[in-house]
């Protein structure tokens, strides 16, 4: 695994009940998502940061143990992920990705 790379701790899949996943506060460049759908969608995902709330969008592939990865634009401590109202998609993992040269979680201010 990457020095960039994290895995978050899951208590196991998790329906995506339009709650908040709580992340190690700092500066991302994207979260990986293993996620199940029965087929393949858009969705929005809104992403808690220390400075405010931002949209973006979470493409889900259909099928089971899909890949996704979720865009983290805003160069701002990151501090949660509320998943979409959708519980037919299943959040297996989560890998959070710190920008180069930074360590994974790290704040930047």
């Amino acid at each position: 695994m990457s020095p960039r790379t994290a895995p978050l701790a899951l208590a196991g899949p998790v329906a995506s009940r339009g709650q908040v996943l709580d992340l190690p506060a700092g500066v991302y460049d994207w979260l990986h998502l293993e996620v199940d759908a029965p087929v393949a969608d858009e969705h929005t995902a809104w992403l808690h940061y220390a400075g405010g709330l931002d949209p973006e969008i979470l493409v889900v592939p259909g099928g089971t143990a899909g890949w996704t990865r979720l865009a983290v634009p805003r160069r701002d401590v990151l501090l949660g992920v509320r998943l979409p109202d959708a519980p037919e998609l299943v959040v297996r993992s989560v890998s959070l990705i710190s920008p180069a040269g930074a360590e994974v979680g790290a704040s930047h201010g």
